[in-house]
């Protein structure tokens, strides 16, 4: 008997985390106080669109581009299928039964560095991937949502292991990135820690240090420059892919999309400044045309990327124009850790103290740049950023305040209740709340049907 109770209360803690609402209440919606744009061009209240609104607005021939990105945890392709397949269940989509991917040729290799000796490969061997999904109305066969999904989990895993995870973790990473390419640690036992390990604290290790924050390490460090070039390489076969398809659509759009131009990028670095005489096929004008779906720490990456992109010298903005698509786009965030690190890319510019006698006193750190070599450019791009928070998300944070200072469009933070194990009052699992973003009713109904928010106060 004793057995049964303790059954039905767990399964009813779990019906209780489970629960959630299936739309939005309005106080749920908060958006950051808006500043930069010049001149300023807020509503008393604004339509954050959604995927059926945008299908219906499409122009004929002209599907809606989606590209979704991951975050900590996840290590293989299909890590979208399940936000992709909850949002064309609505909207009456069904997706071809054969799919394209194409793993990004960077052209060029890369050595590893630690102080001043070389270490390891010359490179990793590991490279991103790009998979495209087309989704379509089932009575005409026209497409009306293409999904890419970058998979930048192998290099990361690539790293992390060879340098850090083999050492400390105690599960083996046997099937890591793709998964025809099992990934794992090389023969050091005598670099192993091999004391003993009590099971909670081994399993936080290697749950919040081994499989989280390394990964933030590696995209914030140096060698996170291979993980976004990979992302402008990504961006670049989406961008050359959309004109490519708009064109055959034109021509014959119920057969369109049957095969991709992706292929040839497998043997050829991508090239944006390529793009400059068709960029105008990346848009078709007003309508909403490109969103974007990140989780965890692919929400950062992203985010981080476009800021480059946007804020490079104005001789360097051609070799990023393929992020032009995302200047009008809408970027739905779940379980972002935007706030948390951004804290490594504050920058300092040195003001001195006024010196008697010198009219232009050097900074007494060298290490720091003039203020007057600040030189702010680009931006005015009028992107929607949509960031999902649970309060119980251990690695999941607010879009900050200072976001509102960087003219690249409207960040608004949003309050949702992920399914969840849940002890009332006193826990909620962290890894359901972390990831269950996509069997969250009221999430699928505002990626769905849009969000309306009013003018925040301030602005």
């Amino acid at each position: 008997m004793k057995f049964h109770r303790a059954i039905a209360l767990a399964m009813t803690l779990y019906a209780l985390g489970a629960c959630a609402a299936t739309k939005l209440a309005p106080g749920d919606v908060r958006v950051l106080p808006y500043y930069s744009l010049d001149p300023p061009t807020w509503p008393d209240s604004h339509r954050v669109v959604g995927f059926a609104q945008a299908i219906a607005d499409a122009p004929d021939g002209r599907p809606v581009k989606l590209l979704t990105i991951h975050g900590m945890v996840a290590s293989k392709s299909d890590f979208s299928d399940e936000w992709q397949a909850n949002i064309a269940k609505p909207l009456g989509l069904v997706a071809d039964t054969t799919r394209t991917s194409v793993d990004m040729f960077r052209g060029y290799e890369a050595q590893l560095v630690f102080g001043p000796a070389p270490v390891g490969e010359t490179t990793p061997q590991m490279t991103s991937r790009l998979t495209r999904t087309v989704w379509r109305e089932p009575a005409n066969g026209e497409p009306k949502l293409i999904v890419y999904a970058l998979l930048w989990a192998p290099i990361r895993d690539d790293l992390k292991y060879r340098f850090f995870a083999c050492f400390e973790s105690r599960s083996e990473p046997t099937d890591r990135g793709h998964s025809e390419k099992p990934w794992t640690c090389p023969e050091t036992p005598a670099a192993r820690n091999t004391g003993s390990r009590a099971v909670i604290n081994g399993g936080l290790k290697d749950s919040l240090m081994v499989r989280g924050f390394a990964d933030a390490v590696i995209v914030n460090g140096a060698l996170g420059d291979i993980l976004r070039d990979d992302l402008a390489l990504a961006t670049c076969v989406m961008a050359f892919d959309t004109v490519a398809n708009q064109k055959s659509l034109a021509a014959a759009p119920k057969m369109a999309l049957q095969t991709s131009t992706m292929d040839r990028y497998k043997t050829q670095r991508c090239k944006p400044e390529e793009l400059d005489k068709d960029v105008g096929l990346l848009s078709s004008g007003g309508n909403l045309e490109y969103f974007v779906l990140t989780h965890s720490l692919g929400s950062y990456y992203f985010l981080e990327s476009q800021m480059r992109a946007h804020f490079l010298d104005p001789d360097d903005q051609l070799s990023n124009i393929q992020f032009q698509m995302f200047d009008r786009a809408t970027v739905f965030m779940f379980a972002n850790q935007i706030s948390l690190l951004s804290l490594a890319n504050l920058r300092s510019y040195c003001m001195p103290h006024p010196v008697q006698g010198t009219s232009n006193p050097a900074c007494p750190n060298f290490r720091l740049q003039p203020v007057e070599s600040w030189k702010p450019n680009g931006g005015g791009a009028m992107t929607d950023y949509v960031a999902f928070n649970d309060p119980d998300d251990i690695l999941g944070f607010e879009l900050p305040p200072h976001l509102a200072d960087v003219n690249l469009g409207r960040y608004i933070n949003v309050t949702v209740q992920n399914p969840a194990f849940t002890v009332p009052f006193l826990f909620r699992d962290p890894g359901g709340v972390h990831t269950s973003q996509q069997n969250n009713p009221a999430i699928i109904d505002a990626l769905v049907n849009g969000i309306t928010v009013k003018k925040p106060p301030g602005s």
